[in-house]
């Protein structure tokens, strides 16, 4: 649904399909490895990012909180990304 008013769908689709990479990756070095690539590929994100969950709307963003809030929530991912995630998410909220 949300894919439908979007003008960016192929990077909609990149985004869904990284979640979904991420969510079924149980290796914390392998999780690591493909989040770290993420950063150093696409690390001018910020702003897409920002433009993204406004785009998605309250349910949207609803959506995505309680998707990475119960990813990051598994004992099987690192402290360092949690704590990782916490200060990148405080970075782009404070702006």
């Amino acid at each position: 649904m949300t894919r439908q008013g979007l003008k960016d769908k192929e990077g909609y689709d990149a985004l869904i399909t990284l979640i979904d990479m991420v969510s079924r990756e149980s290796n914390p070095q392998a999780l690591l490895d493909i989040l770290t690539y993420v950063l150093y590929r696409f690390i001018d994100i910020r702003g897409w990012l920002i433009n993204s969950l406004v785009i998605i709307g309250v349910r949207g963003r609803r959506i995505f909180q309680d998707k990475m809030i119960s990813h990051l929530s598994d004992k099987s991912v690192p402290k360092a990304l949690k704590v990782a995630w916490n200060e990148e998410i405080e970075r782009i909220t404070s702006i």
